[in-house]
């Protein structure tokens, strides 16, 4: 598996590179590499210590991504464990002692410099760790403008292009831009094998950094995908193919812009609900309610009230007095894919705190 992340305004560049998996630590001092537990993938020694100090380019930061991870459990990692620091010696800060068999999150240093240590006890072994490094980028590397706080624009391909990507590759990009930021992504050029089941070679696009973050598509054959934006700040994009067809992947550039703000609503739209008996005709259709992306939205004319269903209207409203009434105007928010009640225009508050929209 392959992983890059990108934090605006730089670029961590996640690869593969020949792991030092015989070595038992050592002074690591390269951009990037791959470090595995002593006898990986067979079962770790006992009586084992090792210790890795990683050492990457001045003025970028090191960040480790686990390929695996087995060792011994342990509440509180007595037996056997890894240890990583930030920084160069066992005096440096703790960034955590790991056991058992779920695999660390990306780690990321706040130098060029990370610490590692493997200890195993002289009994139970398992298979222990494969762990990526890599550098972090500086500043303008992926064009943001630090002096601004400027957004993110760079560009990403699939393994080997332009040439077709192999076969039995997992590779995994992070954007991250500044908060207030929106992530969108445009295929210059799309092609991996497969239908529109997406079950062979295929690029994943959701908003977040994890698996399970808000998915935009599933994406394969030779359309390319519209442009996506993502619904927050950071954008997950995952590429896989399996062990037989390769095509000629992709090329994708992104770029990032600050969120709009929320759009104006649409035109109020007139419904109407079934006649009752309490309320013939549904008061004339004397209420207003819109249908908009994931958003339901009504209110109801003096005399009627929102009935418990918030869709129709029902008799029973009152206009409130009006002295001294109390305005509250809610805030405009983006749509939620969430079903939300969202009055229009003021809500005014009289002395009953019944609401009545404002018209």
């Amino acid at each position: 598996q392959q992983i890059w992340g990108v934090w605006a305004p730089s670029l961590l560049a996640w690869g593969r590179s020949p792991a030092l998996a015989a070595i038992c630590g050592g002074d690591v001092k390269k951009d990037n590499g791959h470090i595995q537990s002593p006898n990986y993938p067979d079962d770790y020694r006992p009586s084992k210590v090792c210790v890795w100090k990683i050492t990457v380019s001045e003025g970028f930061h090191v960040g480790l991504t686990f390929q695996s991870f087995e060792i011994e459990r342990h509440d509180s990692c007595a037996y056997d464990y890894l240890e990583i620091r930030d920084g160069s010696s066992e005096a440096s800060s703790l960034i955590g002692r790991y056991c058992g068999y779920d695999k660390p999150d990306d780690i990321k240093s706040t130098s060029n410099k990370l610490w590692m240590k493997f200890v195993s006890d002289g009994s139970i072994n398992k298979a222990g760790f494969a762990v990526n490094f890599f550098k972090g980028g500086r500043p303008n590397e992926v064009g943001g403008n630090p002096k601004t706080g400027g957004g993110l624009n760079g560009s990403i391909t699939s393994p080997g292009w332009p040439k077709e990507y192999p076969p039995n590759k997992n590779c995994i990009w992070q954007l991250v831009a500044p908060t207030q930021y929106r992530i969108s992504l445009q295929f210059d050029f799309f092609e991996t094998e497969g239908n529109d089941v997406c079950k062979y070679d295929f690029v994943e696009v959701r908003s977040g950094l994890t698996a399970d973050s808000k998915l935009h598509g599933k994406f394969c054959g030779a359309e390319k995908p519209d442009v996506i934006t993502s619904q927050y700040n950071n954008m997950r994009i995952e590429f896989k193919s399996d062990n037989t067809v390769s095509k000629k992947g992709f090329k994708a550039h992104f770029f990032s812009g600050r969120a709009p703000p929320a759009p104006p609503l649409p035109a109020r739209l007139p419904l109407c609900a079934p006649a009752s008996p309490l309320t013939p005709n549904n008061g004339g259709c004397q209420h207003e309610c819109l249908n908009s992306f994931g958003s339901y939205e009504c209110q109801c004319r003096s005399g009627f009230v929102l009935h418990d269903n918030k869709h129709d209207c029902k008799e029973g409203g009152f206009a409130p007095p009006k002295n001294h009434p109390k305005s509250v105007r809610p805030p405009r928010t983006l749509h939620s894919p969430r079903s939300r009640l969202q009055p229009q225009g003021d809500v005014h508050l009289g002395d009953h705190h019944q609401p009545q929209l404002a018209r």
